[in-house]
C-alpha cells in the first residue's frame, strides 16, 4: 500500500512538474508557458521553430538596488498559480510582501506579454517582462538592435556575438585600486576631484634642457586637467609643472631608468587636440632621451602595449592606439637610432618586452589600466616593470591613476540601450528562414508636456538588453517608473511577433504606434525641404560677424550654414540665454544683416542653440534670476552635474515653467527676430533617460517626453 501510495505521489508530481499551458496565434505560432515554474518554456513559429527557449517571465528592480527575479523569488517561498484570462492567462506570483502578475495572451498573429505589480512593500524602479529571453546562438542570422540617435539608427548582431569568445575575446578593466601604484611608490598619488578646472602650465628649467624652445612654448600655450598629480617624493625628474602639482614628470625608482607619467585627464570634447598635444609632447620627450642616451635606443625596441581585445582608447587619455602606433612610426628618434617600433599584442609579449637589454621604451597607452597583469598576476608583472626602469628602461603611462585596473578577459558580449533616446524599443532575432520581433506597445505624447494632464501617454522608459552566457545568447526588455511602496500598477505590453520578416515587423512597430507622419508633412514649404535635400551642410567658423558674412560669398549656392560664435557668453556658456550676440562677434544689426545677405543669396542659416542644460562659471543672466528651483533632481534630490570640456552646469527640468519660457524665448529670438532656416536645438532627442522629481514635472519617467 504503502509503495502504491508513493508510485502516486511521484506520478502527481511528475504531472505537476510538466504542466504547460499553450496559447497559439491565428497564424499557428505557439508559446508554451511552464505552470509550474512560471516560465515561458517555448516560443514556436508557424513551421514549428523554435525561436526562444527557457524565458524569465519577470524581474523587478527596487530603489534601494536590491534586484529580484522569478526563480529567485519562488525559491525563498514565493507561489505561482496560473489561471485562464479569457483567451490568455494570468501567472500569478504571490508572497506576504510582493505580488506580481504576468497576463499573457495570444492576439491575431501575436502575443501580448503585460506586466502587473499588485502589491509591493518597497519602492520598484525597474520591471523587467520578459526579464529574459534565451535562444542559441546557432539559429541568429543576425539581430537588430537599436542604438542612440546621435550615433546610428540600429546594428545588427551575428551569432559569433552570443558565442563564448575563448582567444581573442574582449578585454574589460577589473579595479584593484590604488594597490598597484602604491607597490612601486609607497603610497598613493595626489587625487584631486576628477574635473578640476584647466589650468596652465610651465615647462621647468629642466624640462627647458628636453624640449626645443618652440616645444616649450606649444605646451605652454595649452591648459590642462591636472586631476592625479605624483605627489612630493613621487618624483625625481619634473619636466612640467602646474599649480595642481606636476603634468609631467619620472622617477628613476632607484635605477637608471624612468618611469613617466602624465598627472592629468585627456580626451571627451577636446579628443583630436589634446591627443595631438599628449603625443607631441611624449614624442618630443622620447627624442631627447635618445639624444641624451643613444646607446639605450640604437637598434632597441619601442613597445607599444596592445593586446588584442583591449578598447582602442584607454581611460582619461586621449590618444588611440592607431595614433601612437603613428606617432611612433614616424618619429625622428626611430629614424635617427635605427630603432624598432613593436606592437605588443598579448601580454605574454609585453612582459617579455621587459628587457631593458633589447627594449629601450615601454608605452602604456591604457591611462588607468595595467595591460600586463590580471587581478592575480599583477604584482608580479609590477615587480617586472620596476626592474626595467631599474636596468635602464623607460616606462610611459598616459593619465589618470595609473595601474588602478588590470585587464580581465570577458568571454561573454553583452549590449545594452534605453528607450529614449535609443531611436526604437524595438528587437528583431532574424533567423534561416524566419524571425521574432520584441516590442513594446504604449501610447505615445503627440505634442511636448501632453502627458502632465493625459495619464494615458505618460512615458515608461524602456531597457533593451543582448548578450551570450553559458546557457546561450538571451534578449532582455525592462521598463522604467517609480512604484511607490503600497502601490499597485500595470505597465505597457511587450508584443512578440513571430514569423514576420524584419522590414514588415518594423512597419508594423511603427503603424502601430501612430509614427506616420513623412518628412514632407514636417517641413514647409515644400521649396524648402527639396532645398534641404540637396544642400551642403558647412560649419562655419570665424570670430566676428563680418567674417561670416565675407565667407557667404565663397559657400556654393544653397548651403546649409552653421554657426555658434554668436552665443552671447560663448560656446557652451550662460546658457539657456543666447542673445544679444557676444560683444566681440559683432552687434545685433550686424547678426542680422548676416542673416539678410545669406538668406538672399540662397543660403540656409542654422545657427545652433542649446537650452537643454543651464551654465555656470559664470550663470546666465536667467540662471541668476530664477535660481535653482528649475534645476533636474535624481531620486535622492540631488542635481545633475553636467561638464563638456572646461564647461560646467546642471541638467534642468523640462516641465519647469522658467525652462520652458527659455525655451520659447530662444525659439522665438532665433525663428523671429532672427529669421533662421533650421534651428539646430543640441541635445533634443540625444539625451539618455534620467530620473527627476523636480516639483514641476508630474511623474518620475517625464523627463524625455
Amino acid at each position: 500500500m504503502t509503495q502504491r501510495l508513493c508510485l502516486l505521489c511521484a506520478l502527481c508530481t511528475a504531472l505537476v512538474a510538466t504542466a504547460q499551458t499553450r496559447l497559439q496565434t491565428t497564424t499557428g505560432a505557439t508559446l508554451v508557458l511552464d505552470d509550474a515554474r512560471g516560465r515561458i518554456a517555448e516560443l514556436r513559429d508557424a513551421s514549428g521553430q523554435v525561436l526562444l527557449t527557457g524565458a524569465e517571465l519577470w524581474s523587478v528592480g527596487f530603489r534601494d538596488g536590491e534586484n529580484v527575479d522569478a526563480a529567485g523569488f519562488l525559491a525563498k517561498g514565493g507561489t505561482v498559480s496560473v489561471a485562464a484570462e479569457g483567451e490568455g492567462r494570468a501567472v500569478r506570483f504571490s508572497s506576504p510582501d510582493l505580488v506580481v502578475t504576468i497576463h499573457c495572451v495570444a492576439v491575431a498573429d501575436r502575443f501580448e506579454i503585460t506586466g502587473e505589480i499588485e502589491r509591493t512593500p518597497r519602492d520598484i524602479t525597474r520591471l523587467s517582462v520578459p526579464a529574459k529571453l534565451n535562444f542559441d546562438p546557432a539559429i541568429c542570422e543576425r539581430l537588430v538592435f537599436p542604438q542612440r540617435g546621435n550615433t546610428s539608427l540600429g546594428i545588427a548582431l551575428t551569432k559569433s556575438f552570443f558565442v563564448k569568445h575563448t582567444d581573442g575575446g574582449k578585454l574589460v578593466g577589473k579595479s584593484i585600486g590604488p594597490a598597484g601604484y602604491a607597490s612601486l611608490f609607497g603610497a598613493g598619488l595626489n587625487q584631486l576631484e576628477d574635473n578640476p578646472p584647466n589650468v596652465k602650465v610651465t615647462v621647468t628649467e629642466e624640462g627647458k634642457k628636453w624640449f626645443s624652445a618652440s616645444r616649450v612654448a606649444a605646451i605652454e600655450r595649452e591648459t590642462f586637467c591636472v586631476n592625479r598629480p605624483s605627489a612630493v617624493g613621487q618624483y625625481t625628474v619634473l619636466l612640467v609643472d602646474s599649480p595642481n602639482g606636476p603634468l609631467l614628470c619620472g622617477h628613476d625608482l632607484g635605477g637608471k631608468g624612468l618611469l613617466l607619467r602624465l598627472g592629468a585627464k585627456t580626451g571627451g570634447d577636446r579628443r583630436e587636440r589634446e591627443s595631438g598635444v599628449q603625443r607631441a609632447m611624449v614624442m618630443a620627450a622620447l627624442d631627447a632621451l635618445a639624444l641624451q642616451h643613444p646607446e639605450r635606443f640604437r637598434q632597441h625596441d619601442v613597445v607599444l602595449l596592445a593586446p588584442a581585445g583591449a578598447p582602442p582608447f584607454g581611460s582619461w587619455t586621449a590618444a588611440s592606439i592607431p595614433e601612437w602606433e603613428s606617432s611612433l612610426r614616424s618619429a625622428s628618434f626611430v629614424a635617427r637610432t635605427g630603432a624598432r617600433v613593436v606592437i605588443a599584442t598579448s601580454q605574454e609579449e609585453g612582459l617579455a618586452a621587459l628587457d631593458a637589454t633589447r627594449t629601450a621604451v615601454v608605452l602604456n597607452p591604457f591611462g588607468e589600466t595595467f595591460p600586463l597583469g590580471n587581478t592575480q598576476t599583477w604584482q608580479a608583472a609590477m615587480g617586472k616593470v620596476k626592474d626595467f626602469v631599474k636596468a635602464g628602461g623607460y616606462w610611459w603611462e598616459m593619465g589618470g591613476y595609473p595601474f588602478y585596473r588590470v585587464f580581465e578577459p570577458e568571454p561573454f558580449r553583452a549590449i545594452s540601450s534605453t528607450y529614449p533616446s535609443a531611436i526604437a524599443d524595438f528587437l528583431y532575432l532574424q533567423t534561416a528562414d524566419s524571425g521574432v520581433a520584441i516590442y513594446g506597445q504604449q501610447p505615445l505624447p503627440r505634442k511636448p508636456w501632453e502627458g502632465r494632464d493625459n495619464p494615458a501617454v505618460r512615458l515608461h522608459p524602456a531597457l533593451l538588453g543582448a548578450g551570450g552566457e553559458e546557457a546561450g545568447g538571451y534578449l532582455t526588455h525592462g521598463w522604467l517608473w517609480l512604484l511607490k511602496a503600497g502601490e499597485s500598477h500595470r505597465y505597457p505590453a511587450v508584443r512578440l511577433l513571430p514569423g514576420v520578416a524584419v522590414r514588415p515587423a518594423i512597419a508594423r512597430y511603427r503603424d502601430e504606434l501612430g509614427l506616420d507622419r513623412k518628412l514632407a508633412d514636417k517641413v514647409k514649404p515644400a521649396a524648402k525641404l527639396d532645398k534641404l535635400n540637396s544642400a551642403l551642410l558647412v560649419r562655419a567658423r570665424a570670430g566676428t560677424a563680418a567674417e561670416h558674412r565675407a565667407m557667404l560669398g565663397e559657400m556654393p549656392s544653397a548651403t546649409l550654414f552653421h554657426f555658434s560664435e554668436y552665443l552671447h557668453g560663448g560656446f557652451d556658456k550662460q546658457y539657456p540665454d543666447h542673445l544679444p550676440p557676444r560683444e566681440s562677434y559683432g552687434t545685433s544689426e550686424q547678426f542680422a544683416e548676416l542673416y539678410s545677405v545669406g538668406q538672399a543669396m540662397g543660403h540656409l542659416m542654422m545657427p545652433y542653440t542649446n537650452t537643454s542644460w543651464w551654465c555656470f562659471e559664470p550663470k546666465g543672466p536667467t540662471f541668476e534670476r530664477v535660481g535653482d528651483g528649475p534645476l533636474a533632481r535624481n531620486l535622492d534630490g540631488k542635481v545633475y552635474l553636467e561638464q563638456y570640456a572646461a564647461n560646467k552646469g546642471y541638467a534642468v527640468c523640462y516641465w519647469d515653467p522658467e525652462v520652458i519660457a527659455a525655451h520659447h524665448r530662444t525659439r522665438q529670438e532665433m525663428s523671429v527676430q532672427y529669421p533662421s532656416d533650421v534651428l539646430f536645438q543640441d541635445q533634443v532627442g540625444a539625451r539618455g533617460f534620467r530620473w527627476d522629481i523636480n516639483p514641476a514635472i508630474p511623474y518620475e519617467t517625464g523627463d524625455p517626453e
